[in-house]
C-alpha cells in the first residue's frame, strides 16, 4: 500500500497530500481508500478497505474464475470451487473476466444480487447458479428442485409472494420439482 501511495503522492509533506476518496482503478483488491487530515491535531489517517468476497464467478469453459464482491466487481483470481460453502456463478456466455471487471452491469447486477441473496436461496442452501445470458435467466438446483429466475425485472415481488404462500402452508416446496419465476408477477411450478 505504501508503494501505491508513493506513486500517487509526489511529496513528503503530507499537508500537500490530497484529501478524501482516492481512486485506484489498477488495484481491484481495494474497495475503498481515503485520506483524512486534521490540521489542528497535526494528524493524517489513511483508511484502506479491501474487497470482501461474495462468491466466485467463472467464465466460459471455466478456465477463469474470479472472486467477486457485493458490488459485482471481480477482484482476484480464484480456484474453481467444489462443494457447497461458496456461492458460485457459472457464466458460459462470457468469454473473459478479469480483475476490476464488472460481472454484470447496472440493474442486471442489482436484480441478480437480489436473487442470490434471497430467502429462497438461503432456505434451500443453494450455492451454485448457471447464468444464461441470451435468455437473461439464472438456473439454480437444490436437490431435485430446479429453480428458474430472471434478472430482467426486480425479483423481489415474485419472491415475496412465494414466501407468503410458503408461510401460510399453501405451498409446499418439498413437493415441487420445478419452480419458474421468470414471468413478472407469476409463479409457475410442477
Amino acid at each position: 500500500m505504501v508503494a501505491i501511495l508513493r506513486s500517487r503522492v509526489k511529496t513528503e509533506n503530507f499537508w500537500l497530500w490530497p484529501s478524501g476518496q482516492l481512486n485506484f482503478p489498477d488495484q481491484p483488491l481495494l474497495a475503498e481508500a481515503r485520506i483524512t487530515k486534521d490540521f489542528f491535531k497535526r494528524s493524517l489517517a489513511v483508511i484502506v478497505q479491501e474487497r470482501r468476497p461474495a462468491g466466485v464467478w467463472c467464465n466460459a469453459g471455466y478456465s477463469d474464475c474470479y472472486w467477486f464482491d457485493n458490488r459485482g466487481i471481480a477482484f482476484k483470481s480464484a480456484p474453481r470451487p467444489e462443494g457447497s460453502f461458496i456461492v458460485t456463478l457459472d457464466d458460459p456466455g462470457r468469454e473473459k473476466i478479469g480483475g476490476g471487471d464488472l460481472v454484470m452491469r447496472g440493474d442486471d447486477w442489482i436484480n441478480l444480487r437480489k436473487i442470490i441473496t434471497s430467502w429462497l436461496v438461503s432456505e434451500k442452501q443453494i450455492r451454485h447458479f448457471v447464468i444464461n445470458r441470451p435468455q437473461q435467466e439464472v438456473v439454480a438446483k437444490a436437490g431435485a428442485l430446479e429453480i428458474l429466475l430472471t434478472w430482467r425485472f426486480d425479483p423481489a415481488v415474485s419472491l415475496a409472494a412465494l414466501k407468503q404462500l410458503v408461510a401460510k402452508n399453501e405451498f409446499n416446496l418439498e413437493k415441487v420439482n420445478r419452480l419458474d419465476l421468470r414471468v413478472e408477477n407469476r409463479i409457475y411450478f410442477r
